[in-house]
């Protein structure tokens, strides 16, 4: 591109036809743009894929760590003692009731 403006500056001292060379000048420009342009849209795009692939794995981390707590809680207060055998065992069923129901507006955060 130093090239080209090299050109056009030497042509234009010299009176060459300088139309040409700034038509030259303003493709391989254009050229130039549009290709940092896709080059950028590209970037971004892994950049936000890598994004969203971290925040839906801290959301079902997070998700997967409530519905444990919350099945401890409640089974807690039916009066089963954490750390029995019998707390693990209410922990299991409320987890198998939960996968059981199907998920709210029927969307569903698995993969086919």
């Amino acid at each position: 591109m130093k090239s080209l403006i090299e050109r056009l500056l030497h042509c234009r001292a010299q009176g060459h036809h300088s139309r040409v060379l700034a038509k030259r000048f303003a493709r391989a420009a254009t050229e130039t743009a549009l290709w940092l342009g896709l080059s950028a849209t590209v970037i971004a795009s892994i950049d936000v894929i890598r994004w969203a692939s971290a925040a839906q794995n801290e959301f079902e981390l997070r998700d997967a760590q409530r519905i444990a707590f919350e099945n401890a809680e409640r089974c807690s207060r039916q009066g089963l003692k954490a750390g029995t055998h019998e707390h693990l065992l209410c922990m299991m069923d409320r987890n198998a009731k939960r996968t059981e129901r199907p998920a709210p507006l029927g969307l569903s955060m698995e993969l086919p």
